[in-house]
């Protein structure tokens, strides 16, 4: 159990609606990405983290899945990640770990994430969830137009991402 005080904390299904404005408000991105599976992390009734998982981006399903023989319907990718910092160390962690029956459940078999290297995420947080370091993703960059003025894309990446797996276990 994990040691906050005074509290069980408890993990349930979450509604889009009920996440969405916890994670635009609070996660880095500030965006909602396209989900399939949210969870909650409650303390004391209160909302205190929020996992959103989604369909695999085609180029992760591409490199990856097909290496661990895998369809993409069996492949989910973690979205977004928040807990807020009441929360002890380690949270993130043992929130993620309690996601994943649920995941399995869904007929999930693989789980991949992205470490955003930009913004000085190392994926420690993957590895203590039993995530695999795999290789990182190439790097986006911005484009400028004919008059000079710089359009960043959306999600453009200065260094690439770390790139890890997690398979499911029966």
């Amino acid at each position: 159990q994990l040691g906050v005080v005074g509290a069980s904390p408890t993990i349930r299904s979450i509604s889009f609606t009920e996440a969405r404005p916890i994670i635009e408000q609070k996660h880095y991105l500030h965006c909602w990405p396209l989900a399939t599976q949210v969870f909650g992390l409650f303390s004391k009734e209160v909302l205190v983290g929020v996992a959103v998982y989604g369909p695999a981006s085609l180029g992760l399903v591409t490199r990856w899945g097909a290496r661990c023989d895998l369809h993409n319907t069996a492949i989910t990718e973690l979205k977004r990640l928040w807990v807020s910092d009441v929360m002890p160390h380690n949270t993130e962690t043992w929130f993620l770990g309690r996601t994943y029956g649920t995941l399995r459940r869904a007929g999930y078999k693989l789980i991949v994430s992205l470490a955003d290297l930009s913004v000085g995420h190392h994926g420690g947080i993957y590895k203590a969830a039993g995530f695999t370091y795999v290789g990182t993703t190439e790097r986006r960059h911005d484009y400028y137009l004919p008059n000079g003025k710089k359009v960043e894309r959306f999600g453009a990446i200065k260094k690439g991402h770390l790139a890890v797996l997690r398979p499911i276990k029966n």
